[in-house]
């Protein structure tokens, strides 16, 4: 009888829980409507494009001046919009607080959930994940971005190909995430390293497919031309995603941070010259130290996998800790990542906040207080109180110019590396003795 109530309780929590987001989500996209500088504003443009037979890997936005590097298969399915404009607006928002929704309801089922889901704890954690959640959906929301998408995308793949038993529609939403916006590709890695080879592959027969779909609506020959067209502006090789120096300090990749500290790449706030370099390399020199940087950050992955290739995770904790440090690696490694693409850094966070919450009630080290201490630091940067409004314009441009937020983002890695999962269960256990 008790458990009953409680169970309708904890529903009843996570509805208001789900109608506080939404209320916030109507909020914001009223002012998304408003806003015509959105990515989806971006992706209508090409579609347009598209229609007239142009280029539209080469069309730059005649009133933001940002480029089209999204798929040609995209561009296609956004041309039922083209005459209605504000209302697959606000489709894509509503899609975009169900991305939200599910994508919690994903990472809740990580957790365990005997003996806590009940408590005062649980609600912290649920207060505090949404509290740092809010600042990222505002710039997603705002500027219509793909991100929720794609976070929501690979962990409904994780979660069909792991607990689902469906690894052929999980490697069918890969590919076509992957040929949407590449970005998802570091973390069909993941999948690859812990055998899921019927999703690696169904991925890659999907996104092949979804290349040359296109073909049957706008003709074989424009579709090759696009697609010749798109690769040039998303290859690797290309000198401008090695090294970006100019970014008004909005890029937070490797590609932008390495180089804003050992270049020439002074920025001006409020009128006076703020220099970021400590010292001047050569661009081969700096080319080759974001190299070794990305891969310093590709082998720590090897830290949180501590396992051989090919062997699948049965820790449900473990395996989500592994999949949050490949999502978190897709904006430090891919070019052009801003702010907003620190969305996907939000299932580590949630993490480390269920980590700390649940285990700070017990004694620990002092190398325990210092994890917290930095985690506590980086969290801060990433919450609301780093904001235009809070601290300051002219400190707000500060922290942008040097990157701070990057760094917060790189010092969240050691801190999850402290808190394991084999950690985290010793601690739950022990407590759950002591009650006993």
């Amino acid at each position: 009888m008790i458990n009953n109530r409680l169970r309708k309780i904890f529903k009843n929590k996570e509805r208001i829980y789900a109608a506080i987001l939404f209320i916030l989500l109507a909020v914001f996209s009223i002012g998304c409507l408003r806003y015509h500088l959105a990515d989806f504003d971006i992706f209508i443009n090409a579609a347009e494009t598209l229609i007239q037979k142009g280029n539209i890997y080469g069309h730059i936005q005649a009133n933001s001046g940002f480029n089209y590097y999204y798929s040609v298969f995209w561009a296609i399915l956004l041309l039922p919009f083209i005459k209605y404009h504000t209302l697959g607006k606000v489709f894509w928002l509503l899609c975009t607080y169900f991305f939200y929704c599910r994508s919690f309801l994903l990472i809740k089922k990580y957790f365990p959930p005997s003996n806590f889901i009940y408590s005062t704890r649980y609600n912290i954690w649920i207060f505090l994940t949404l509290f740092l959640l809010v600042k990222m959906l505002i710039e997603n929301t705002f500027g219509a971005q793909l991100t929720p998408f794609l976070m929501w995308g690979m962990l409904e793949s994780l979660s069909l190909a792991t607990s689902k038993n469906k690894p052929l529609l999980a490697g069918v939403l890969m590919g076509f995430l992957i040929n949407v916006k590449i970005m998802p590709i570091i973390f069909l890695g993941y999948l690859a390293y812990r055998g899921y080879f019927k999703t690696v592959l169904a991925c890659i027969a999907t996104f092949i497919i979804l290349l040359f779909i296109p073909s049957l609506f706008i003709g074989h020959n424009y579709n090759m031309f696009l697609l010749g067209n798109w690769w040039a502006v998303i290859s690797p090789f290309n000198a401008e995603h090695n090294i970006e120096t100019i970014d008004e300090g909005m890029r937070i990749n490797l590609g932008a941070l390495i180089p804003a500290y050992t270049m020439d790449s002074s920025q001006v706030i409020d009128g006076i010259k703020v220099k970021r370099n400590f010292i001047n390399f050569n661009p081969l020199l700096v080319r080759q130290i974001i190299t070794l940087g990305s891969l310093m950050l590709a082998g720590l992955s090897f830290a949180f996998l501590r396992s051989f290739p090919f062997k699948k995770e049965n820790n449900s904790l473990k395996k989500y800790l592994e999949a949050s440090y490949f999502l978190l690696l897709i904006p430090l490694l891919m070019p052009h990542q801003q702010q907003y693409a620190l969305l996907l850094a939000l299932p580590l966070i949630t993490y480390l906040l269920y980590f700390y919450i649940f285990t700070f009630s017990t004694s620990h080290t002092k190398t325990y207080y210092c994890f917290l201490f930095i985690f506590i630091i980086s969290a801060l940067i990433f919450s609301p109180i780093n904001g235009l409004d809070i601290i300051g314009g002219y400190a707000f441009s500060l922290l942008k110019t040097y990157k701070v937020i990057s760094f917060a983002t790189i010092a969240l890695i050691p801190v999850a590396l402290y808190c394991s999962p084999n950690k985290l269960t010793k601690i739950l256990e022990a407590e759950n003795e002591r009650k006993l």
